[in-house]
């Protein structure tokens, strides 16, 4: 079963705080390079959209199935 599609906007605020949420970008693996990283980035992704707003299109798909009853003997 396929879903309506629907969007989410990020902003460079929220895309920091998803990255910080993960184990992989935790802020403490920045040690001191925290500060320059959040620049850098916030940086990067406001030459790419100067609006700060990012929208995502998310798809929703559902797969559904039934476990097949074992036979009684």
């Amino acid at each position: 079963m396929i879903l309506p599609s629907y969007s989410v906007t990020w902003t460079v605020d929220s895309i920091l705080g998803n990255l910080y949420s993960t184990s992989y970008a935790s802020k403490r693996l920045f040690g001191d390079h925290l500060e320059r990283f959040e620049a850098d980035l916030k940086s990067s992704l406001l030459e790419i959209e100067p609006t700060g707003k990012f929208t995502e299109v998310l798809s929703v798909s559902v797969i559904t199935a039934l476990k097949k009853e074992a036979k009684s003997q």
